[in-house]
């Protein structure tokens, strides 16, 4: 069960599905450079023929690191992943690279464990345990093991380098640049003479997020925006252009939208009490019928005025929305003419509202005349 009270295992089980499929083409990959290194290379007198093929898998490694170890590679740009998840792949290379750099001083005449060898050692097999541990079925059950190994290599070296510093010089000093911080000061150039005792109230406009859905949301019969906190500025301006369409006469589809927001605060509403009232009251004028479901999360809940209350009239509920069964009801209750889904809000939010997608039936697709999410 998720932290929105529903129980959804499909987002655990793709990534379990992930962790097995990246396992796998590890495995696929070890099994290729061993078989390289020792495909017709098992005797003796052959090994001393070929002893420099690991030296040739080794330097094979290293413009894959390169290209693995880079923020915008082009393998990223191929699969469609960020660094940050091909990154594990640029150590396992690196664990490779390293291997197959012993077994070139193994088969040169054996390894000597002294020196910069045993460093590199020793840096190897750090760097193997920082790679086991990254993965992220072992975070998830032994998270304190991943943090430690991460980080005492740094702690070691911070403290060697802190040591060095002050054996330098008896003094040091130290130049803190001040940048200008947005927010720091508020100029208003007005009447500055004549009101610049006056303590007169002033009008400040507050944005929320910029952008909007790539797709048409108005096309849908049926609509869904979901928000949570400020996220609502979002939804909020796909709510007027859907509206707005239907009042010009330029698209006259949707005949159903459900409004979720998610609220810590409730003291948002009055920002956009007025706004809701308006539109929701043009689009009843325009055949669409508009529900706002508004969801206080926070535990000590001081509902707003019963004023801005009825001028809104929305449904409130203290809890979480549960998403699954809002979006059951909407598929149940539509006219076959598709559902669209918009959704702005914390990353928990916009995950859970993709599991709930990814969760619907084929048989449910069919009745709703296909879904489209949306964030």
């Amino acid at each position: 069960m998720d932290k929105y009270g529903n129980e959804d295992d499909l987002n655990s089980n793709v990534a379990i599905g992930l962790l097995i499929a990246g396992f796998a083409l590890l495995l696929i990959y070890l099994a290729g450079t061993i078989v390289a290194w020792l495909y017709g290379n098992t005797s003796d007198d052959k090994a001393l023929f070929n002893f420099i093929r690991p030296g040739y898998i080794a330097a094979s490694q290293i413009p894959f690191l390169f290209i693995f170890s880079m923020k915008n590679n082009p393998i990223g740009w191929i699969v469609g992943e960020g660094y940050e998840r091909l990154n594990v792949y640029h150590g396992f290379l690196a664990v490779i690279h390293g291997v197959n750099e012993f077994g070139l001083q193994n088969e040169r005449g054996g390894i000597k464990i002294r020196g910069s060898v045993l460093y590199g050692l020793i840096a190897l097999i750090a760097l193997a345990a920082v790679l086991i541990t990254s993965f992220k079925l072992f975070r998830d059950y032994f998270y304190q093991t991943f943090m430690i190994t991460h980080i005492l290599g740094w702690d070691d070296s911070h403290f060697g380098s802190r040591s060095k510093q002050r054996l330098e010089s008896s003094e040091r000093n130290v130049t803190l640049q001040s940048i200008y911080r947005m927010a720091d000061e508020i100029n208003i150039s007005q009447d500055g003479r004549e009101k610049g005792v006056d303590s007169s109230p002033f009008r400040v406009l507050l944005e929320g997020p910029y952008g909007s859905f790539y797709e048409d949301m108005s096309q849908y019969d049926s609509v869904l925006l979901c928000s949570g906190g400020s996220g609502f500025a979002y939804c909020m301006g796909q709510l007027e252009a859907i509206v707005g369409l239907s009042v010009k006469g330029l698209r006259k589809v949707t005949k159903r939208i459900v409004v979720v927001w998610t609220l810590r605060n409730p003291e948002l509403i009055y920002s956009f009490s007025n706004e809701i009232e308006e539109v929701v009251e043009i689009g009843t004028k325009c055949g669409i019928d508009i529900v706002v479901k508004i969801f206080f999360t926070s535990q000590d809940v001081k509902y707003p005025s019963d004023i801005v209350l009825a001028n809104i009239g929305p449904e409130l509920q203290a809890c979480r929305p549960k998403l699954k069964e809002i979006v059951n009801e909407m598929i149940d209750t539509g006219n076959n003419g598709g559902l669209g889904i918009g959704i702005c809000g914390p990353p928990g939010l916009v995950d859970h509202m993709r599991n709930v997608y990814r969760s619907l039936s084929k048989v449910q697709l069919e009745m709703a005349g296909g879904v489209s999410l949306h964030w």
